[in-house]
């Protein structure tokens, strides 16, 4: 039971590690400010 809850974890991390890569890429492309994906991010550790 342990062994699915870490992966469904890991999973987890790498999905929002990934989002917030993309994210962050996207604002930089687009040369918006950086305060929103900030903002995002503080939002998104919280779980």
């Amino acid at each position: 039971m342990s062994e699915s809850v870490s992966r469904r974890t890991i999973i987890a991390g790498i999905l929002v590690g990934s989002a917030a890569a993309f994210a962050l890429q996207s604002e930089a492309l687009a040369g918006a400010p950086t305060g929103a994906v900030e903002s995002w991010l503080l939002t998104t550790a919280k779980f």
